[in-house]
């Protein structure tokens, strides 16, 4: 391919085009001026915008605009070096990355510069600011209102067939000129669309072309921006009677009306809605859906019961009654007929599930880093999508999805379910699924005072500067909260939910003395302990604080960077501070450092949070390399306690959903199958074959000799000398430990008054499972 540099002509550029890749369509335009390449030139952008709203196409000079890539050119066809040396000879390699994406910046800036008011907001999708969580929460707004006010909403979800590729060119030009621009645009935007051909190729086999007459470019520029010109005026087209509500070709018209008058009044809305729609489409070709176009009635959960003629929408679509559907996906969440998005949060947990499951099959094969990938690439995309439009959901759903993602913490770190999520999230740098929620509202509101998002999205979020003509220190920060009656549906608004949020950006003086002093008093105190549990809710802080550690002391809040746990000597009687136990401590086998025998605790979080029995209700905490440590708190019929030895009852096997002669209760509820040897019992069994001593505590609900009077108590180390499977008091097959005081460590904690009993017990219990 023998190529020389000279000046551009239009039949050089289309020869070499169709001979580089002869299936792609030809995107070519004229515009006046010399052709040259780009340079660093700042003014280079301001000169092809005023090139482009000038442009004479008399002229034969030309550029190439549209959204060209090297990935379309058949480099099969070619070699590289022949290739790269045609591109060259024209300059065509400067002009694919210099001057199309220019030119259609130019031209998308001076349409929205020069006629901003005839494309509406509310009709747009692909725009900057825009989203499809903006577009969900307006449409979640007006319904949730409604319902405060006793209106229940009718959705019409209109499907259009190849709405993109079905654009007339033709409708599209008088459109642009009705709407005012000027005649050179509408003819470089004419030369962009006309006379593009398409054709297939298989197999190095090459259909003859077709011209196409109708459709915008996908994947380029100027595509989605001409589609929404096309669509623009279908609202005048439309009418009042509803509120169409249009993410690019997805569009929903919605109708409100009062419990008593609904649905027929709906109906007679929708109705002539759907009729307007439907002579609109066939003026402009495009092709309803009347099979995928579904109805949807919401009522919520207070208003489901109250309608007078019944939950049934009847509306018709070009002859053919639209189906009506109890849930519908909208723009990727499930709105369903209660506004519950219960829809939405099973299908949502079960991907979740999916997802994980994978992770953990795999993580084996993966370091730590590329778990997080796989986390940040799969999972919380899909956890945190949309969330700000479902989060009005029943608590307990988002908490089942706070469970997921602190189990994805756990797969990704490597470690069992009895880790703290704390000290997880912490390790990761995460945040919790509430806080992100949290986080994307309080993004949204900022965004919104400085004016980054749509403009219904700003009406919703009205400050008290745009209510009143005073003058105040934050007027122009401070969110008014709308009226309304209902918690349930008003209040669940996000206009009145973003009032209340705490904004990072508005920081309030306090205006009392009062206030002021409280505040200097609880702020060493409050700031350090949420400092060193700030994870930890407000309920289990409010726990701690009135836990003592020790009977008779009071934990140590003034000093936290020395606090860990408290300790009494019985001699001196007096306070003595212990080494403080390490944030984020690793799991470890032995005695932990400042607990030592007689520890005691009003609670088990507190001897959760010494790290000495981590779980606060099962009484094995233990992994794959043995048991860490046991609680002995009556739990099982079948255990025998002899103080220096006991056996122990293994776990699970047990109904705990609880019947009306036995409630549910998770300590003492009845054995209802056999057991198996895993979770807590293989761990057990695991340090028989290794030998590593477990930490034992005691409660006060123990029927023994030796547990405590009251909270619970380290007795300290044992060793697991044995295991059996028996016949328990319940008629089951349960797993029994032996267990046998370590030697060599301080005195038990109770009246040896059967020392040599237990020391008998002991001797034996190497030769017995009885």
């Amino acid at each position: 391919m023998a190529l020389r540099r000279r000046d551009l002509e239009l039949d050089d550029l289309e020869t070499l085009w169709l001979q580089i890749c002869p299936h792609k369509s030809k995107r070519t335009i004229l515009i006046s001026g010399v052709y040259h390449p780009p340079s660093a030139n700042k003014d280079y952008n301001e000169s092809l915008g005023k090139n482009v709203e000038n442009a004479h196409l008399e002229n034969n000079e030309l550029i190439v605009l549209g959204d060209f890539n090297l990935d379309y050119i058949d480099f099969n066809c070619y070699s590289k070096h022949c290739l790269a040396k045609a591109l060259n000879s024209f300059g065509l390699m400067q002009m694919v990355y210099g001057v199309t994406r220019p030119a259609s910046d130019a031209c998308l800036d001076h349409i929205y510069s020069s006629h901003p008011a005839r494309i509406r907001e509310v009709s747009i999708g692909f725009h900057k600011n825009h989203s499809t969580d903006t577009a969900l929460l307006f449409l979640l707004d007006q319904v949730l209102l409604d319902l405060d006010n006793n209106n229940v909403s009718g959705l019409v979800l209109v499907d259009y067939s190849k709405a993109f590729d079905l654009t007339n060119h033709d409708i599209l030009l008088v459109k642009l000129r009705s709407y005012g621009f000027p005649d050179n645009v509408v003819k470089l935007l004419q030369s962009y669309l006309l006379n593009r051909k398409q054709c297939v190729t298989v197999n190095n086999s090459t259909s003859s072309q077709l011209m196409l007459t109708n459709g915008v470019p996908q994947g380029s520029m100027l595509g989605p921006l001409l589609f929404l010109i096309f669509v623009n005026d279908l609202p005048e087209a439309v009418g009042s009677d509803s509120t169409i509500h249009a993410y690019a070709d997805d569009t929903t018209f919605k109708a409100s009306a009062n419990i008593d008058n609904a649905p027929l009044e709906l109906e007679r809305c929708l109705q002539e809605c759907m009729d307007k729609l439907s002579k609109w489409s066939s003026e402009n070709g495009m092709v309803l859906n009347a099979a995928k176009t579904k109805a949807l009635l919401i009522t919520g959960k207070r208003l489901h019961s109250s309608l007078a003629d019944g939950n049934h929408l009847s509306v018709t679509l070009d002859g053919a009654e639209i189906e009506q559907v109890t849930s519908y996906k909208l723009l990727g969440v499930t709105l369903n007929q209660d506004l519950t998005f219960s829809d939405h949060i099973s299908s949502l947990k079960a991907k979740l599930s999916q997802h994980i499951g994978l992770l953990k099959k795999i993580k084996r094969y993966l370091p730590i880093k590329e778990r997080l990938l796989y986390y940040n690439a799969l999972i919380k995309p899909v956890l945190m999508y949309r969330s700000m439009v479902w989060n009005i959901c029943d608590t307990k759903e988002l908490h089942c999805l706070l469970r997921l993602q602190k189990r994805a913490a756990r797969v990704i770190l490597g470690v069992d379910s009895y880790s703290r999520s704390v000290v997880n999230f912490s390790k990761l740098g995460w945040l919790p699924f509430f806080d992100e929620i949290k986080l994307n509202k309080c993004t949204m509101i900022f965004k919104s005072l400085k004016g980054d998002v749509p403009i219904y999205i700003r009406d919703l979020l009205k400050t008290n500067s745009s209510v009143h003509n005073r003058s105040t220190r934050h007027g122009n920060l401070n969110l008014v909260c709308p009226k309304y009656l209902r918690n349930n549906d008003g209040g669940k608004a996000f206009s009145v939910d973003a009032s209340f949020n705490p904004r990072p950006i508005i920081k309030k003086p306090f205006q009392t003395k009062g206030v002021k002093r409280k505040r200097e008093q609880t702020k060493d105190r409050g700031s350090k302990v949420d400092e060193e549990f700030n994870f930890v809710d407000k309920d289990i802080r409010y726990r701690l604080r009135s836990s003592r550690r020790i009977k008779g002391q009071e934990p140590n809040y003034q000093d936290v960077e020395n606090y860990s746990i408290g300790n009494c000597d019985d001699d001196a009687q007096e306070y003595r501070k212990p080494v403080r136990v390490p944030k984020n401590r690793e799991n470890v086998f032995g005695e932990i450092p400042g607990c030592p025998v007689g520890t005691s605790w009003d609670t088990r979080l507190a001897c959760c949070i010494d790290g000495v029995h981590r779980p606060t209700v099962a009484g094995i905490h233990g992994s794959d390399e043995g048991c860490y440590s046991l609680a002995l708190s009556g739990g099982y019929e079948d255990d025998l306690d002899y103080g220096v030895c006991f056996t122990y009852t293994g776990e699970g096997g047990r109904d705990l959903k609880g019947t009306k002669a036995n409630p549910k209760n998770l300590r003492t509820a009845p054995q209802s199958k056999d057991q198996s040897l895993t979770r807590g019992n293989l761990a057990l069994s695991r340090s028989v074959e290794s030998g590593k001593p477990v930490r034992v505590i005691r409660g006060y609900k123990l029927s023994s000799l030796y547990a405590p009077e009251e909270g619970y108590r380290y007795d300290g180390l044992y060793q697991v000398v044995k295991y059996w499977q028996a016949c328990g008091l319940s008629g089951y097959m349960v797993y029994k430990f032996a267990l046998k005081r370590c030697e060599g460590q301080a005195p038990p904690p109770w009246e040896q008054t059967n020392e040599d009993l237990g020391s008998e017990i002991g001797d034996s219990i190497n030769g017995s499972t009885d």
